[in-house]
């Protein structure tokens, strides 16, 4: 019997254990499985929240299709539509394309004067030049006679000083001859 009570306390004791551990793992996934509902929530709370937005696009969609339809319901009125659309690029092409040639002959006539004011410019450079080189020739040229006027009244004057140095020259030979004479004559005796 004792075996028996044993027994049974020990089975008790196991069976206390596993509930304790049974209730344990029940309010673990309580609350795993409330942390998974909560996540799930979320998720088909934005995927209800996406087709919300899909199904209004979709019905703009139809809107825009129906009222399409309602606007141009017929072949007739798209090809007309098509038509004016057409001129109007065609008319806004010829504005750009009349813009285009008005601004290129302005251009053109810009260049014209660049060109003309360019000549002009060439030509009263020449023209300076050339005068600034006849009168660099003519001072040159006059330079050159002064030079050659110099040269020539130095040589006269060369000359000149030359045939005064002869004649002064002379004046002392004379002179010492008359020295010379008036020693002879006038020797104290």
């Amino acid at each position: 019997m004792q075996t028996l009570r044993d027994t049974l306390l020990s089975a008790s004791q196991k069976y206390e254990s596993l509930m304790g551990k049974c209730d344990q793992d029940l309010k673990e996934y309580k609350t795993y499985s409330a942390c998974q509902m909560g996540t799930l929530k979320v998720k088909v709370e934005s995927q209800e929240s996406l087709m919300a937005e899909h199904r209004k696009i979709i019905e703009d969609v139809q809107k825009q299709l129906q009222d399409f339809h309602v606007i141009y319901s017929s072949k007739a009125e798209t090809e007309k539509l098509k038509k004016d659309v057409s001129s109007l690029v065609k008319d806004v092409g010829n504005n750009h394309l009349i813009c285009l040639q008005d601004l290129q002959r302005e251009l053109k006539s810009l260049l014209n004067l660049l060109k003309d004011d360019v000549i002009k410019n060439k030509f009263e450079t020449e023209t300076k030049f050339a005068s600034l080189i006849e009168q660099i020739e003519e001072n040159f040229h006059v330079t050159k006679l002064d030079k050659e006027g110099v040269l020539k009244e130095v040589r006269i004057y060369e000359k000149t000083i030359f045939i005064i140095e002869k004649k002064i020259e002379n004046i002392y030979t004379l002179i010492e001859r008359i020295n010379k004479r008036g020693e002879a004559c006038h020797k104290p005796e």
